[in-house]
C-alpha cells in the first residue's frame, strides 16, 4: 500500500493533503458542523489505513474528493507522514507543541540527510500556508524552508520543551498557550509531556491523558514533580547529545512506564 508513494518530501505533503482533511477545515470550506468521526480516533496507523481504503479503495496516491478524505486532526496528519517516512527507511519523529497562534499543534521532524540536520514540516495544507506567511512576514522566506514549507523552531512552531521553559523562566506569557479546556502553564505543561512521549516515539493522540503528572491540577504537583518536567525540557533540548539519558529518563519514570503498558493494552 506505500510502497509506490514518492519520498520526496514537497510531494509527499501533496499525497497526504488529498487523503485527509481536518475537521476544522471541513467546517470552513463546506459547512460540516458536526463532521463525523472517521479517524481522528483511532490509535494505529492500521485501522487508520483501513478507514481511507474503505472510504475510497484506490491506491494512496491519487488524491481523493473532499468527501471521501478522512476527517482527522493534526495528530494524525503527522502520524500518517511519519508512517510513510519509516516505511522507506528515513528518521522522522512527532513533535507536540504550539503553531503561531499559541494554540496545541503536532507536526512532523524529519531528518534531512543532505543538510545534516532535523526538519519541522507540516503536512497540513490548510495549517501550511499560515506558516509560509508567517515566514515570510518574519524574513525567514529562504529559498530551502519555502521549498518544502519547513518550520523554524521555536518561531512558527514553538515545541512543547520549549513553550514549558520560556513560561517557567519568565520569558513568555503562558497565557499564549492554549490547549483545549486548559490554558497558561497547565497547556505548557501538556505540551512538554506529549513532546517527551513523542521522542521516546509514544505518539498518543493530542487529548490522551493518562496520568496524574498531566491530569493534576497544577499546584498540587509538588517540587519533584515540577523538577521532574524541568529535566524532561531540558533532556528534550539536548536530545541530539544526550539521547540515550532521555530515552533512561523516560523509560525508568513511573510515567513512562504508565503509557507504554496503556499503548501495550491498546493493541492487545
Amino acid at each position: 500500500m506505500l510502497d509506490d508513494l514518492p519520498v520526496d518530501v514537497d510531494k509527499l505533503i501533496d499525497v497526504v493533503g488529498g487523503l485527509l482533511l481536518h475537521p476544522h477545515t471541513a467546517h470552513d470550506l463546506f459547512g460540516e458542523s458536526e463532521p463525523p468521526d472517521r479517524g481522528a480516533g483511532e490509535l494505529t496507523m492500521t485501522r487508520m489505513l483501513q478507514k481511507l481504503v474503505t472510504l475510497d479503495p484506490r491506491p494512496l496516491s491519487h488524491p481523493r474528493p473532499p468527501e471521501r478524505r478522512l476527517r482527522v486532526n493534526c495528530s494524525r496528519f503527522a502520524m500518517l507522514f511519519l508512517t510513510i517516512l519509516r516505511h522507506r527507511g528515513i528518521p522522522v519523529r512527532k513533535r507536540a507543541g504550539f503553531d503561531w497562534d499559541g494554540w496545541i499543534h503536532e507536526i512532523p521532524e524529519y531528518w534531512d540527510e543532505r543538510r545534516n540536520h532535523w526538519v519541522l514540516v507540516d503536512p497540513d495544507p490548510a495549517t501550511r500556508a499560515p506558516i509560509r506567511n508567517f515566514l515570510a512576514r518574519t524574513g525567514q522566506a529562504d529559498h530551502d524552508v519555502a521549498d518544502i514549507d519547513a518550520i523554524k523552531s521555536g518561531e512558527a512552531f514553538t515545541p512543547g520543551f520549549l513553550a514549558w521553559r520560556l513560561c517557567r523562566s519568565g520569558q513568555s506569557d503562558a497565557n499564549h498557550f492554549h490547549v483545549k479546556d486548559h490554558d497558561g502553564m497547565a497547556s505548557a505543561r501538556i505540551a512538554l509531556i506529549q513532546d517527551l512521549d513523542s521522542m521516546n516515539k509514544s505518539e498518543l493522540r493530542t487529548f490522551d491523558a493518562w496520568h496524574e503528572m498531566i491530569t493534576a491540577p497544577l499546584s498540587q504537583l509538588d517540587d519533584s514533580a515540577l523538577n521532574w518536567l524541568d529535566e524532561a525540557a531540558a533532556l528534550i533540548a539536548d536530545s541530539d547529545t544526550r539521547f540515550n539519558e532521555m530515552r533512561t529518563f523516560y523509560t525508568s519514570s513511573v510515567y513512562g512506564t504508565t503509557i507504554h503498558n496503556r499503548l501495550l493494552q491498546s493493541v492487545s
